[in-house]
């Protein structure tokens, strides 16, 4: 049998698969709430600038909260529309979003999808898109890489287990962090992606891509100049975890 090989794709042009891998764990999204409780957020309705196939809405939206989701892809947002039909999403630009359901008690964007972006302009552009989305003494939740020192070895981040993919057959996925530059502020990432029986997607894709990393003081900076205040950071290894307040 011949493996099936990627050429040039990213496992964000399989949405079942992505969504099949990156599932909010139950106990992810416990901490996630009880962090938020902790500072009074009891969101009723939710916002996604950056949804995906719509992992973080879908609980919340279990839940009971009203949600609300927004991606670059087509396929993405089509595949949030699958798993909460009720919900709004559209396709655009995280910096310029337009949302018609809105305002919203909370964002979040546990993905560090802010690293994608070109610059710190568009990430303020961003900041101010969503802040003009939320209820006044509304909240952001979102996550930055920020390594704090620099690494050129390999270091692994996160496999996933061997799970099995809506519409049939089984995936798996490893995510290295290739090396790390805090001054020149950019993670190499890479990824390989395995699947067995997944009949839309290859046997095997290996993918690389470059992320904007923020150390605390440009967090700090860039919210307060989008009109936000800081009211927690949490650091892990090689993010930052930031609750935003409108």
């Amino acid at each position: 049998m011949v493996a099936r090989m990627a050429a040039g794709s990213s496992i964000y042009d399989y949405p079942e698969v992505y969504a099949s891998l990156l599932a909010v764990a139950p106990d992810e999204y416990v901490q996630i709430r009880t962090l938020l409780e902790l500072h009074g957020v009891q969101p009723k309705s939710v916002l996604d600038p950056a949804c995906g196939p719509g992992g973080w809405l879908v609980p919340f939206h279990d839940d009971g909260c009203r949600v609300a989701g927004n991606d670059l892809r087509q396929e993405m947002v089509e595949a949030s529309r699958r798993r909460v039909p009720d919900g709004e999403f559209t396709i655009g630009d995280m910096t310029q979003l337009q949302m018609s359901t809105g305002p919203f008690d909370l964002a979040v964007n546990l993905s560090s999808s802010v690293g994608h972006l070109a610059d710190d302009v568009a990430v303020a552009r961003h900041l101010d898109s969503v802040r003009r989305h939320l209820v006044p003494g509304g909240a952001y939740l979102l996550e930055f890489s920020s390594p704090t020192h620099k690494r050129t070895r390999p270091r692994a981040i996160w496999s996933s287990r061997k799970v099995p993919v809506g519409g049939g057959g089984h995936a798996k996925v490893s995510y290295r962090s290739v090396h790390t530059d805090p001054d020149e502020r950019v993670e190499r990432i890479s990824l390989e992606l395995k699947t067995w029986g997944v009949e839309t997607a290859p046997s095997r894709l290996v993918e690389s891509y470059n992320l904007r990393t923020f150390p605390e003081s440009v967090v700090q900076d860039l919210a307060a100049a989008a009109g936000f205040s800081v009211e927690e950071l949490v650091r892990t290894e090689d993010d930052l975890l930031a609750l935003l307040r409108r």
